[in-house]
């Protein structure tokens, strides 16, 4: 009885109970007897199946032709990153190559730079807009160096501009990123160049609000980093450069910005003899302070000041003859401290020490006659040695062969 009901059951495609079911053959029996709507809902399932295998598909094609898009602009970023910093090279080999300070090549520097000068332009105007960080920073970084090249091609209105831009940046960023050091440290040089382009145009109040805000930050990077040379040496001539500035409006604050500065110079100079740069910095804040104190009547204080400063430079000229700068700071020295034997009517000292400026002075004349610096320098030291000729009212005597002190 139950296997005939059993095959009732089969024949009206119903499920038998002789063994058990699975779900799919309940499925086909179910399917069996309803085929319409079985047919339905096989539709909608492939239907279903198919748009989401095309959804994927179209999703995966998007992203893929994403991918190739991102590719393709980082590609395209790297390459102008890579072209920025070719020129960031070229710029660097015509700004420090030894060869390249030769004073015959000054006119020619500017001429080499300006091919640079177009290439950050363009990339500036290329991604000035962008908010990405590490492009804003490339950004900055290129109007930085426009000043540079402005401020080597003797153009100070034009760097200030530069920097100007670079600052903003640079600011904008050290706001969104407060603990990257790195963007304090471009910042605060954009605030030091920007200084010295202002004293160029002679504006001086400008000059030391930027110049004091470079400070500030030197200041902080001092604290945290204090054995850093390099932070300090930055340091020090930022406090010289307000010295400077306080100097030349009359302030009496000068002193102690030199007095700062002169400071860690002079441990600097310890730390590190053999630095050319520490010993260089050093005699010119001597000298500034000789200045600062035959000014002020301090006349023991400025001839200590001056012979300091004129050691160090003798030492420098000496050991580096091809560097013509050396020597032509050096007889800026001697004009300084004869006008103050001068002055203290040690008129043979004078006359020895002036002379010696002059002769300096016609040697670097002499081999670099396109130098129209030299040749300015070397007319305020005949100035002066008219002044001592007027003082002594006697022949030229006493003079030193400069010759003989260094070779030439």
């Amino acid at each position: 009885a139950e296997l005939v009901a059993d095959l009732r059951r089969w024949l009206a495609g119903e499920a038998i109970e002789a063994r058990p079911v699975g779900r799919v053959e309940r499925g086909v029996l179910w399917a069996k007897r309803r085929p319409a709507v079985a047919l339905l809902s096989t539709s909608l399932v492939i239907a279903l199946v198919a748009g989401t295998v095309i959804s994927t598909v179209l999703a995966i094609d998007r992203q893929v032709a994403l991918n190739e898009k991102t590719d393709e602009y980082n590609r395209a970023e790297d390459a102008l990153s890579d072209v920025r910093r070719s020129i960031d090279q070229y710029v660097d080999v015509v700004e420090n190559e030894e060869l390249l300070k030769d004073p015959r090549f000054r006119e020619v520097i500017p001429k080499l730079l300006a091919f640079a000068l177009d290439q950050y332009e363009t990339y500036v105007e290329e991604h000035a807009e962008q908010a990405d960080a590490e492009v804003r920073s490339e950004v900055a970084a290129a109007l930085f160096r426009v000043g540079l090249i402005h401020e080597t091609s003797a153009d100070p209105a034009e760097a200030i501009r530069a920097y100007s831009r670079s600052i903003a940046v640079y600011r904008d960023l050290v706001h969104d990123y407060p603990s990257n050091a790195e963007y304090r440290e471009l910042l605060a040089n954009c605030y030091g160049n920007i200084g010295l382009a202002y004293r160029a145009t002679g504006e001086r109040r400008k000059a030391l609000v930027a110049l004091t805000r470079a400070l500030d930050i030197r200041t902080q990077q001092v604290i945290e980093n204090p054995l850093d040379l390099e932070l300090q040496s930055d340091l020090a001539n930022c406090r010289y450069n307000i010295g400077v500035e306080y100097r030349t409006t009359g302030d009496a604050r000068a002193r102690a910005a030199y007095t700062q500065a002169l400071a860690i110079r002079e441990r600097l100079a310890r730390e590190d003899p053999e630095s050319v740069e520490f010993q260089s910095t050093l005699a010119t804040i001597y000298n500034s302070i000789g200045l600062l104190e035959r000014a002020a009547g301090n006349n023991d204080e400025s001839m200590t000041a001056f012979e300091d400063a004129i050691e160090i430079q003798e030492e420098l000229a000496h050991e580096n003859p091809l560097e013509s700068e050396h020597r032509s700071v050096l007889a800026g020295f001697h004009n300084n401290i004869g006008m103050l034997l001068n002055k203290l009517g040690r008129r043979e000292d004078a006359l020895e020490a002036v002379t010696l400026a002059v002769e300096i002075g016609e040697l670097l004349v002499h081999d670099h006659p396109t130098v129209t610096e030299y040749q300015s320098r070397l007319g305020d030291s005949y100035q002066d040695l008219g002044l001592v000729y007027k003082a002594l009212g006697g022949a030229r005597t006493g003079a030193s062969s400069v010759s003989q002190r260094f070779g030439d």
